[in-house]
């Protein structure tokens, strides 16, 4: 009689168990049906936060990758280089010292 019971009892947990799993199996299902689709290209607030207490300068490579259409936000500060370099270098920037060059009024020293 006791190894009956003990055979019972084993058998009625195996099939809880195995119900729990389908169970949660099957709401996992449900919650994945009923999400909605998630925009990799949408802000996500929660990322944001969670890299400000991470990693604050990543965070702000986030919201500027956001902000500029950049996809990977690691690649903003090469971005913010390439846009200063090309500032720098431009034609318009170096307007005074062509002048001086070029301008008979301003002898050159």
């Amino acid at each position: 009689m006791k190894e009956d019971t003990a055979a019972a009892l084993k058998t009625e947990r195996e099939q809880r168990e195995g119900m729990q799993s389908r169970l949660d199996a099957l709401q996992q299902e449900i919650q994945q049906k009923t999400a909605a689709p998630v925009d990799h290209n949408a802000f996500n607030r929660d990322t944001y936060y969670k890299l400000v207490g991470e990693d604050p300068l990543m965070a702000q490579n986030y919201l500027d990758a956001f902000r500029f259409g950049i996809s990977d936000p690691s690649q903003v500060p090469s971005y913010f280089q390439e846009m200063s370099r090309n500032g720098y270098e431009s034609p318009t920037a170096n307007a005074g010292g062509n002048l001086r060059e070029h301008a008979s009024r301003f002898p050159a020293q």
